[in-house]
């Protein structure tokens, strides 16, 4: 595909988005069922693996943003796919009748290589590229980004559970593999290409230090770090919970799946808006207003016993959301300048990943124990984390780059 940016390949960059975010992060739904049959480790054991995993990369955030702007974000894409792509192998191996390939510290070691991978080759290092190499459009490249990404998970799970069912766990881990490396070979060479664009990183490697940012810069961070950190947690609890309230709602499982896959495609039309109409206006306006529509829809959602308003109240959840995601990306480059972004996205993720971690166990409780709390909880979060964004509005941006 030809890259209409002489100076950032986005489209190459928003297929790999598709290739690392939906081959590490969505195919541990399929694959589960299949490993757990040929380890005799539970599905539940398996999925606790993965969110263990999940955090010790959450851990490892800040040091991958520290690379992303020492080295540039094209090599850590491309060595975070070749990890994904070892982790995968390895998930596959455990087809094979050997004890050592079916334990769970083999099965951890493959997890922890692929949400490696994943942290290296996801949303948070592409934003990074965008930022370096590009800095004056980054908006705009975030929301291309963003736009492919959204389709990651509806490309995975379309091929993959398809194909494990027909060849098996080793043959699907050895296709997921090749597309990670074709994503490894798309971005290397890129990155000879627009060598010349991140050349600086080697002269100018500058350290996020705490006690050199300017009082503007810590409070935007604490703010958009306890925004964006609630908002990973209400996100995960309630959709994963989404097909389990409807159908307590309208007792019909059809139905239930049918609303909870609406938000989906929606988040597709919200980055279009932004891409086409929010790129006007300052983006922690079209932030707050993201987040009125999900507010709205999260209260509406679960108050209601009506299936039309349930339906609208899901699209508005998607389109709120998918501008949420170019919003935390871009707020960011307002305030810290393209030199040290990766390192400041990286201390933020390192408290987002943590609640996308427990969020889905910490849902799934409240669920089960009191549905009113679990409502109450959902909804108190995301009010919240959009008074903490709220916030973010009061001061005035410190990038030269983005002032208004």
């Amino acid at each position: 595909m030809k890259e209409n940016n002489s100076l950032f390949p986005v489209h190459t960059i928003g297929i790999v988005t598709i290739i690392g975010y939906g081959f590490l992060f969505y195919t541990i739904a399929p694959l589960k069922e299949y490993i757990s049959l040929h380890t005799n480790l539970s599905e539940e054991l398996i999925l606790t693996m993965f969110s263990l995993a999940l955090l010790f990369q959450a851990l490892l955030a800040p040091r991958i943003g520290k690379w992303s702007d020492h080295h540039g974000s094209l090599i850590v894409i491309k060595y975070g796919l070749l990890l994904g792509m070892i982790g995968s192998i390895f998930i596959g191996i455990t087809e094979v009748d050997l004890f050592i390939f079916k334990n769970v510290l083999w099965v951890f070691i493959s997890m922890f290589l692929i949400t490696l991978g994943l942290g290296m080759s996801t949303y948070e290092v592409a934003f990074n590229a965008a930022v370096q190499m590009d800095e004056i459009n980054s908006r705009k490249n975030i929301s291309i980004i963003t736009f492919y990404g959204a389709v990651a998970s509806t490309i995975t799970w379309l091929s993959i559970y398809p194909l494990i069912y027909n060849v098996g766990l080793f043959y699907t881990c050895l296709f997921i593999s090749i597309i990670l490396l074709i994503g490894y070979v798309l971005v290397s060479s890129k990155e000879m290409k627009y060598k010349s664009n991140i050349e600086y990183l080697n002269e100018s490697k500058l350290l996020f230090n705490w006690n050199e940012l300017n009082k503007t810069q810590k409070k935007s961070f604490f703010y958009i770090t306890i925004s964006s950190s609630l908002q990973n947690f209400f996100f995960v609890a309630f959709t994963l919970a989404l097909v389990n309230f409807f159908t307590e709602t309208f007792n019909n499982i059809s139905i239930a799946v049918l609303l909870a896959s609406i938000y989906g495609p929606f988040q597709l039309v919200g980055r279009y808006l932004e891409m086409k109409i929010g790129k006007h206006y300052d983006a922690r306006y079209t932030g707050l207003i993201a987040f009125l529509f999900v507010i709205f829809s999260i209260f509406t959602a679960q108050f209601t016993n009506n299936i039309s308003v349930a339906a609208i109240s899901m699209a508005f959840f998607g389109m709120g959301h998918g501008v949420l995601t170019i919003t935390y990306g871009y707020v960011t480059n307002m305030y810290f300048e393209s030199q040290i972004y990766g390192q400041a996205k990286g201390w933020m993720a390192l408290s987002r990943s943590i609640s996308f971690a427990v969020g889905p166990a910490v849902g799934a409780f409240l669920f089960a124990y009191n549905l009113n709390l679990f409502t109450i909880t959902i909804v108190i979060t995301a009010i919240l984390s959009a008074f903490s964004f709220l916030l973010i509005i009061f001061e005035k941006p410190t990038n030269q780059m983005h002032e208004l």
